[in-house]
Formats: structure tokens, sequence, C-alpha cells
């Protein structure tokens, strides 16, 4: 009788109906779904910004704020052995720096963005370095807002949804629930699933340790599936 009562008794009861999905990523049928939703749209400066947005959130698991913080000027070039390569340097949280590299797609893509946006360039080492990587659509030298970009990716999501709810039921019931951040766990599920090293992961995602970037992946769950079928 040390307590006068069960301090336990103020927490909320845990509704089972309540539960929230653990799915946090998309399928490559799904990510394959939002690339043809968006090759269908006109080319547009919108959609082309739109198109490089998903294919660098994706591409690289970037956090909203750091995308939107991202600049021409933190752009490096690296000389290997046998062929450069580009990164992006980043501030993360806790004021964490990474490089995450910046695959030539991902760099094609950039630079059809920039010439869509009035930009005339050889290379990206040409631009200004406070050039931001995703801009206002009002203005090119003014980057996109956190808020905006979050409107931006649940606005997309949502089209997708409809564009395949006549075809594909269950996709479109995850694609409404899909937000910003459920590219950074898609970007992680991927490229274990295409060999990258899970190292590589927590390097790119800018965590402190691989228990951390273990928590975004839902390749464990699918190898179970797989493995009892």
């Amino acid at each position: 009788r040390y307590l006068d009562s069960n301090p336990f008794e103020g927490l909320p009861k845990l509704n089972r109906n309540n539960l929230k999905p653990t799915q946090r990523s998309l399928s490559f049928q799904q990510w394959g779904r939002v690339r043809e939703y968006l090759q269908a749209q006109p080319k547009t400066l919108a959609s082309i910004r739109l198109s490089f947005l998903l294919l660098l959130a994706y591409a690289t698991g970037l956090r909203r704020s750091e995308m939107t913080k991202a600049c021409v000027g933190d752009l490096r070039v690296r000389h290997f052995a046998e062929k450069s390569a580009w990164f992006l340097n980043v501030i993360g949280k806790g004021g964490r720096q990474r490089e995450v590299p910046f695959v030539r797609p991902l760099m094609n893509a950039l630079h059809q963005y920039m010439q869509a946006r009035g930009h005339q360039f050889e290379s990206a080492l040409d631009l200004s370095p406070d050039t931001p990587l995703v801009a206002s659509l009002e203005a090119s030298n003014r980057p996109i807002s956190e808020n905006a970009l979050y409107t931006l990716f649940k606005d997309c999501f949502a089209q997708v949804s409809d564009w395949v709810c006549s075809r594909d039921k269950e996709a479109a019931a995850v694609f409404k629930r899909a937000s910003t951040h459920w590219l950074r766990h898609t970007h992680a599920t991927h490229a274990l699933r295409r060999g990258v090293g899970l190292e590589s992961v927590r390097d790119n995602l800018g965590h402190s340790s691989i228990a951390v970037s273990s928590l975004y992946i839902d390749t464990d769950l699918e190898e179970q599936h797989k493995e009892t079928e």
C-alpha cells in the first residue's frame, strides 16, 4: 500500500477498433501508380515541380523541413576513383550534418525543373548558391513553405487515389492515408528490397542508429508473409 491509488487508471483505455494502420510506405506497384499519374499530366511548371518533389523525397528520404531548406549551394560533387558523383549536404535534426547521394535521375529532374523556372545553365554549379531546390510558384527565388509542401503531397495522393479507384480500390485506400512522410518510409523499404545496406539507409535518413532506421521499414512483415505463404 505504498500508493493510495493506481496511477495507470488515469490513462485512456486502448480501443482495438481505433488502432492506426501500421503501414507507412508505398509498395513498388503503388509507387509505379504515382509515376503513371504524373506522366499523364500536362507539362506545366506546377506538374514539373511536383514530379521533381516526389522524386526528391523518394530518392533521398529527406524530411519535409530538409527539402524546403535545400539550396543549390548544398550540392557537392565528389570525385572517386571510377567516377564523379553528386551529393546533397543536409543539416538534420539536432544539427547533425550528412551527405545524401543525389543520383543521376534526380539530377536530370532538377535540370528540367530549373529550366522550367527560367534558369539557363550547363551545370548546377552555374546557378546561384542560394537558389532553392524547390521554389514557390510565385517567385523562383523563394523556397516553398513546409505547410505548402505538405498540402501539395496530400492533394497529389488524393488525386492519385481518385485516379486509380476504379482499377485498384486497395491502392486508392492507401493513397488516401499517404502523406509526405510516407515517401521517407518508402525510400528505406525500397532501398533495402533492392539490396542497399542498412548502414547506407541509416545514413541517408540521418538516424543516429540502425535500430531507429529499422522502425521505418516494412520488409520484416513482408518477408514473414512471403515465407509463411
